[in-house]
C-alpha cells in the first residue's frame, strides 16, 4: 500500500540574489534528508516550511492544511504550524532548568503548569536525561545533553512534522555517534514526517529513508541511499557516496570522457551521452604494469592516501583520474604513498553506464 503523503511543499523562494526552486514530499513516518553543499538552499527550504521565510512562489500543505500559498496569499505564522524544530545549537533559555525549557512551549499553548512539568519530565526521561539532568540549567549540561533537551522540547508538544537543521554538527565525534543512534530511534518512533538538513554523508545515509539532493537551489537527485550509491547523477552525489563518476559519449563499447581519456565497457548497446560510474573497490592498483589483457589500464601518480581503518582510499591522477579503495594490508604491501607512481586497471565488466 502506498503511504499517504503528509507533507507537500512547492518551494519557490527568491532572496538576496539566491533562488530556491524545489518540490519536496514527505510521507507519514518517513525520514527525508536534504543533502547538498553550502549555499544549496537546504536551510532556506527548512525555513520556508517552518514559516520563518515566506514563499515567493509555491504552496506548502501538511495533511491537507495549507501553511503557505502564494497564489491565494495564505500564510500561517510559525507558532500556529504543528511543527517541532531541532537546530544545530540547542537554543535553550539559560535561566531555566532543562525541565522548564521543555515545558515552556506547553505553557505558551496554555497548558497548566503542573501538567506541563509532568509532560516535560516524561519527555526528558524518554530521551535519556536522568533526574539530575532534568533539574540542571543549560550551563551544567554537556553538548549531547543539551541536544537531548532540545529534542525533548521539540517532541513534547506532539507536533505533526519534525524539522531538524544540522542537529548533530556542533557535537564532538564521540557524542555525535552516541546521539545519532538515539536520534534514529526517536525518529523511528515519531509517526509524522521528518525532514533533516545535513552536510554529513554518513549521517544522511544512516538516518534517511529517502535523500533529496539540492545543488544551487534545485533538486538534482532523489532516492534511497542504495539508489544514490548505485546511480549517482552529479559529481557532488558521487563524492558523497564515495563513487567515481564521469560524463562522456558512448559508442560501440567505448566511452570518450568529457574531461579526456577513454573507458572500455563490456556493454556495447549504449550510445550517446552517458554517465559512467566506477566503484573505488573495482579499481585495482599495481606498482608495475600488469600482465595479461585487462581492457582499461593506464599509469598514474598518487595524489593522496587516506587511511580509513581496515580500508585505504587512494586518489590517483592520470589519463583517467580515479579513487581506488584497497585493504590496509594491500596498501602496505604495495607501499602506497603520496606522489608514488602506480598502474591502475579496471575490468570492463565493472563499469556501469547510464543514459545522461
Amino acid at each position: 500500500m502506498v503511504a499517504r503523503v503528509s507533507l507537500h511543499a512547492e518551494l519557490g523562494v527568491r532572496r538576496d540574489g539566491f533562488t530556491l526552486d524545489a518540490n519536496l514530499d514527505a510521507a507519514a513516518d518517513e525520514t527525508v534528508v536534504l543533502l547538498g553543499p553550502n549555499g544549496a538552499g537546504k536551510s532556506t527550504a527548512l525555513a520556508a516550511i517552518a514559516g520563518t521565510v515566506t514563499l515567493t512562489d509555491g504552496r506548502i500543505t501538511l495533511d491537507g492544511e495549507t501553511f503557505d500559498d502564494s497564489s491565494t496569499k495564505t500564510w500561517v505564522p510559525p507558532e500556529h504550524r504543528a511543527i517541532g524544530m531541532l537546530f544545530q545549537d540547542a537554543l535553550l533559555f539559560p535561566h531555566l532548568s532543562a525541565a522548564d525549557n521543555v515545558a515552556f512551549g506547553l505553557r505558551c499553548r496554555g497548558v497548566a503548569r503542573a501538567d506541563a512539568r509532568r509532560r516535560a519530565h516524561e519527555s526528558l526521561e524518554r530521551v535519556g536525561l536522568d533526574a539530575h539532568g532534568r533539574q540542571a540549567k543549560p550551563s551544567a549540561l554537556s553538548g549531547g545533553q543539551a541536544q537531548r533537551v532540545a529534542l525533548a522540547r521539540a517532541l513534547v508538544t506532539e507536533p505533526r512534522l519534525l524539522l531538524l537543521d544540522e542537529p548533530l554538527s556542533a557535537l564532538d565525534a564521540t557524542t555525535r555517534r552516541e546521539l545519532r543512534r538515539d536520534l534514529s530511534r526517536h525518529l523511528g518512533a515519531f509517526a509524522g514526517p521528518r525532514i533533516i538538513v545535513t552536510h554529513d554523508a554518513l549521517e544522511a545515509m544512516l538516518l534517511a529513508d529517502r535523500l533529496v539532493v539540492l545543488e544551487d537551489g534545485v533538486v538534482r537527485q532523489i532516492g534511497t541511499p542504495a539508489e544514490l550509491r548505485a546511480r549517482p547523477r552529479t559529481r557532488y552525489v558521487a563524492d558523497v557516496v564515495g563513487m567515481n563518476l564521469f560524463r562522456g559519449r558512448a559508442d560501440r563499447g567505448r566511452v570518450q570522457l568529457a574531461g579526456g581519456g577513454e573507458l572500455i565497457m563490456a556493454a556495447t548497446e549504449s550510445s550517446g551521452d552517458v554517465v559512467v560510474v566506477v566503484a573505488p573497490r573495482a579499481v585495482a592498483l599495481h606498482r608495475r604494469q600488469p600482465e595479461g589483457t585487462p581492457r582499461n589500464v593506464w599509469p598514474g601518480t598518487i595524489e593522496y592516501v587516506d587511511d580509513e581503518g581496515d580500508r585505504v582510499r587512494v586518489q590517483v591522477n592520470g589519463p583517467v583520474p580515479l579513487i581506488a579503495e584497497v585493504t590496509a594490508a594491500a596498501a602496505a604491501e604495495l607501499q602506497l604513498h603520496d606522489r608514488a607512481p602506480v598502474w591502475l586497471s579496471v575490468k570492463a565488466t565493472e563499469i556501469d553506464v547510464f543514459p545522461a
